[in-house]
């Protein structure tokens, strides 16, 4: 079967109306890379808030990348740093590693080894 960006992009839509939160996170990665609609970095990062603020960790953490970035959102790390310690604290290890960086080093949070070892 072909690949069909359109088509795709109407089952995301839809699967979004019912709440489901990894169509949201797909919806983001279409606006991110451009897949069959205009890329558009703050329409992907708004799909990205919508489903982080549903509590999922994966889009936590991307959104807490996406702060440190700037991209699609204003560069923030202190923002940065309170997403990542969302998806951390639900056990999302790359979000903990990440966190931890940013406690050893100060990156939007203040400084502090032993935290960043915890």
């Amino acid at each position: 079967m072909a690949q069909d960006n359109g088509i795709a992009l109407q089952w995301f839509l839809e699967a979004r109306c019912q709440g489901y939160v990894e169509a949201q996170y797909m919806l983001e990665l279409v606006y991110f890379e451009g897949q069959g609609v205009v890329q558009d970095l703050v329409e992907a990062a708004r799909w990205l808030r919508l489903a982080a603020n549903q509590g999922y960790a994966k889009t936590q953490y991307d959104l807490g990348v996406k702060c440190s970035k700037g991209e699609g959102v204003p560069q923030n790390h202190a923002e940065a740093a309170r997403w990542s310690r969302m998806a951390a604290e639900q056990g999302y290890a790359d979000a903990q590693c990440q966190l931890s960086r940013k406690y050893f080093i100060g990156d939007g949070v203040e400084r502090n080894p032993a935290e960043a070892m915890h």
